[in-house]
């Protein structure tokens, strides 16, 4: 069917509506922070009214979580001020992982070989806490200001820590 006149220059009502409707459609689809002004350009500032609002690295659990990956979410959400779970922290500065957890249909033999391999490797963290250099902190906190986003809290677990890793605690703060 054409829809043009043999003129080349005239459309037919049918075809202007349709083409139309879809137009708007695919505008009413946009992202709202669609712009032509360069993306990151600005830091993000999440203060509305004189009050902060900020999120918690456990907003994105389900999704990659290293450090790097959270700045970028707290960037593309606008995000100013965070406070970063202390899991992610110690990663980047280095701590030793912990072994993966078994199945839920592992033996018993492999739960307990977990746990004995967990054990250990809470021992080595213990011992990374006690020794490890505080400049991986301060090249965190650098890169969250340099992109405008402040570590408000960083949110440690420390359930069964020495005394010692208290401190380790405050000399990161």
């Amino acid at each position: 069917m054409n829809y043009f006149s043999h003129s080349g220059k005239e459309i037919s009502r049918r075809k202007f509506i349709t083409t139309s409707a879809a137009v708007a459609a695919g505008v009413s689809i946009m992202p709202v922070g669609f712009s032509c002004a360069p993306q990151g350009a600005a830091k993000p500032d999440s203060k509305f009214g004189g009050v902060q609002i900020g999120a918690i690295t456990y907003s994105w659990r389900s999704m990659p979580s290293s450090a790097q990956d959270i700045l970028k979410y707290c960037v593309e959400a606008g995000i100013s001020s965070i406070e970063l779970m202390g899991n992610v922290a110690e990663e980047f500065a280095g701590i030793p992982a912990m072994p993966p957890r078994p199945s839920a249909d592992a033996t018993d033999q492999e739960r307990e070989n977990f746990r004995e391999e967990a054990e250990v490797a809470r021992g080595k963290q213990r011992e990374w806490r006690l020794l490890v250099s505080m400049d991986a902190y301060k090249e965190l906190r650098k890169m969250f200001n340099e992109a405008g986003v402040n570590l408000h809290i960083v949110k440690f677990s420390p359930s069964n820590w020495s005394d010692e890793e208290i401190d380790y605690v405050f000399k990161s703060a």
